[in-house]
Order: C-alpha cells, then structure tokens, then sequence
C-alpha cells in the first residue's frame, strides 16, 4: 500500500505546477520578474538557484576580489616605498 502511495505522489508532482499546502502561495501570487519570498522550490541539483554551485561560484569570486585587492595593495606600498627612498636620496 505505501509503494502506490509513493508511485502517485511521484506521478501527481509531475503533473500538478502547485502543492496542497495551505501555506503554499498560489501561482498567481509567483508570477513576476522578480522571485517573491515563499515562492519557488528548493534546490534540488548543485546548480539551481541556492544550490552548492551557487555559493562556490559566490565563493570563488569573493577570494579572486581579494587576491586583485592584495595585489593593488602591495604595488601601492612597493611604489611608496621606491619614491620615498627616492625623495630621501
């Protein structure tokens, strides 16, 4: 009895485009060109949205933004330090 009950879940989210949930709000309340909270789905595969490929393509940014910004630091300092020894002279 729970192997159907499972098989008609399974076919009956395939087909419906919304759930039973009363706290579920309604197509209609969804559709916009910017998602609203409560609306959607989980993530389910690494490359929906909220999914681990997500935040690791977040995290790969925020550490190249972090190189690019030692990077910029250290030349500021070493170009300093050049005309400071220059001036000293």
């Amino acid at each position: 009895m729970n192997e159907n009950y499972v098989k008609l879940d399974v076919a009956r989210s395939v087909v419906t485009l919304g759930t039973d949930d009363e706290t579920d709000p309604g197509l209609e309340q969804c559709v916009g060109l910017l998602p609203k909270p409560g609306c959607g789905r989980e993530p389910v595969e690494s490359g929906d949205r909220g999914g681990a490929m997500q935040f690791a393509t977040f995290g790969v940014l925020i550490a190249a933004l972090v190189v690019i910004g030692v990077r910029i630091a250290r030349a500021i300092i070493a170009r300093d330090k050049s005309l400071t020894s220059q001036l000293g002279e």
